[in-house]
């Protein structure tokens, strides 16, 4: 259907100054639209209110782009969406633009659960919802009185993954509804960081040391703008644990009035860091070595076991061995008596 580009509205669920159009991705719209045309690569419905108006389900990068190159009207698809559809469409297109960015999480997961939450606010019991609206009702996990009963307090990771679609991970849609609810963290400052792994360590932090919502801000902006110069944080080999530690010395430079008499344990909370890293390494060592004994199984079952041995691992082995008995003298741990290395 051809409309008019000036009647087309944003996704009613699209609260644009939250994750505001980024300018990069328009701009390389643009330059494609002049090169190849505007497709139909997007969809709208009637707006339900608004006579002659249409509400965008996805696509607002492109529908900025279009307004920009003065395109004034194009032929699209329209179809007779409702309101979940219409939400499932843009936490789609969330999903496939933003799903790094913990602002866009944020806010999809608050928009979802508002708005189940006003869905299931319509139905006084469970024989009605199920009488009206026994499809989404079921769609969305809900096929019990106890369930119903449980929603009616407010939907939860369950309810809302079930909505949402299994590409989200439910975790995360857990983690986002610990900083929309928590009153003690400052959802922006949570949302000043990469990742949502970084931002859950951060609000661990602040609800441990108890520092204020107005500050954590604060804090946030100038950590996050350091880890963006190129730290070390994201040189390649870095254990999670590593990264978890300098995450940890990067606040603590910035708001060190709260971590005060902490200073005198630095070195032992770093040789604790040495210790989890070596466990890991002999972890992963002996992961190894069992692997390297199921071949030499398999081999002995065929019986070539013993001069593939000879010929081409004693002398590794006991090369092994030895820096095994070094790893054991610098912590004072006497080699068995006996063996061939003594």
């Amino acid at each position: 259907m051809r409309i008019k580009v000036n009647d087309i509205l944003p996704n009613p669920f699209r609260r644009i100054d939250k994750y505001p159009i980024e300018r990069s991705k328009v701009e390389i719209l643009k330059s494609s639209i002049e090169q190849t045309g505007f497709w139909d690569n997007v969809v709208a419905r009637p707006h339900p209110k608004l006579k002659g108006k249409y509400q965008l389900a996805y696509g607002h990068h492109r529908l900025v782009a279009i307004q920009e190159l003065s395109i004034t009207e194009i032929d699209i698809p329209i179809r007779n969406l409702d309101d979940a559809t219409m939400l499932q469409m843009m936490a789609n297109e969330n999903f496939q633009q933003w799903k790094m960015s913990i602002a866009v999480l944020n806010e999809t997961v608050l928009v979802t659960k508002e708005f189940l939450d006003g869905e299931l606010a319509k139905y006084e019991s469970w024989e009605d919802a199920i009488n009206t609206a026994n499809k989404f009702i079921s769609s969305i996990g809900i096929d019990s009185k106890a369930s119903f009963a449980a929603s009616k307090k407010g939907v939860g990771q369950t309810t809302i993954h079930e909505f949402l679609g299994k590409g989200w991970e439910q975790w995360k849609i857990q983690d986002a509804l610990n900083t929309l609810l928590d009153e003690e963290i400052n959802r922006t400052a949570v949302e000043a960081f990469g990742t949502v792994s970084e931002g859950k360590e951060f609000k661990k932090i602040m609800k441990e040391k108890k520092i204020p919502k107005e500050e954590q801000l604060i804090i946030a902006e100038k950590v996050s703008a350091e880890r963006k110069t190129g730290k070390p944080t994201k040189r390649t080999g870095a254990t999670t644990e590593q990264r978890r530690r300098e995450f940890h010395g990067d606040i603590r430079k910035v708001a060190s009035k709260y971590f005060e008499g902490e200073e005198d344990n630095a070195d032992l909370i770093d040789l604790q860091a040495k210790i989890k890293t070596l466990q890991e390494r002999i972890t992963s060592a002996k992961r190894a070595a069992m692997d390297l004994n199921s071949v030499f199984v398999k081999y002995q079952v065929e019986e070539v076991g013993d001069s593939i041995q000879k010929l081409f691992t004693v002398g590794d082995i006991l090369e092994l061995m030895k820096e095994l008995k070094i790893i054991l003298g610098i912590f004072n741990i006497q080699y068995p008596k006996g063996d061939m290395l003594t």
